[in-house]
């Protein structure tokens, strides 16, 4: 795996899509398997602007202080893995404009994904999925890129549990420049008395408009 992908960064591809399944994992787990260690040059490469991570494996979190230097949008889907994956994925991305996170991680929280990290940042979608416990703990201060720059937020099966809803209302409130957040609601949320609660929030920017 690291020859391949070493070998297209080297070609200085700008888009590059990488999947990895694990499809034995109780052979692995018994072998106490320390996972695949992706090569460093993914994370540095200059060239590099549109990334495609479909990681359901167990792969090794990259060395602090690796970044996308150049990466545009990024687009991770995360199942149980190395717990500072998610961390070190978005510790340095100068670039981002967009990107689309989904996990399946039990436990993950939103700080995992650090948006003063993303300074150009202007749409993100987060998608929980149905036994995602997510946990929601606000940051001191609302990140600039919120503030000012993101335009559009699309948060995916949405439960309507408490931790949810302060997210939505932190993102709602902070982000002044908000143009459009949409929600889609899992199948068995109340969808009817969500969307009640989330009229009923405020909103730091004059011209968002919602959707569910």
């Amino acid at each position: 795996l690291k020859f391949w992908v070493s070998s297209a960064i080297s070609r200085n591809v700008r888009e590059l899509e990488l999947k990895i399944y694990n499809d034995c994992r109780p052979k692995l787990d018994n072998l106490n398997f320390g996972g695949i260690e992706l090569p460093e040059s993914i994370y540095t490469s200059k060239t590099l602007e549109n990334l495609k991570l479909d990681l359901r494996f167990f792969i090794k979190a990259p060395p602090p202080g690796i970044c996308f230097p150049s990466v545009k949008i990024l687009d991770v889907l995360i199942y149980p893995t190395n717990k500072n994956l998610s961390e070190r994925l978005f510790c340095n991305c100068p670039m981002l404009s967009s990107t689309a996170v989904e996990v399946a991680k039990s436990g993950w929280q939103f700080r995992h994904f650090n948006l003063t990290t993303m300074p150009k940042l202007e749409a993100f979608v987060l998608r929980m999925v149905k036994f995602f416990n997510f946990k929601w703990i606000e940051p001191h201060c609302a990140p600039q890129c919120l503030l000012i720059r993101v335009k559009k937020i699309e948060i995916l099966s949405f439960g309507g549990q408490k931790d949810e809803m302060e997210l939505v209302k932190y993102l709602l409130k902070n982000g002044e420049g908000l143009n459009r957040m949409m929600i889609v609601f899992t199948n068995s949320a109340p969808k009817k008395k969500l969307r009640q609660e989330l009229l009923r929030l405020e909103r730091g920017s004059t011209n968002c408009e919602g959707s569910s």
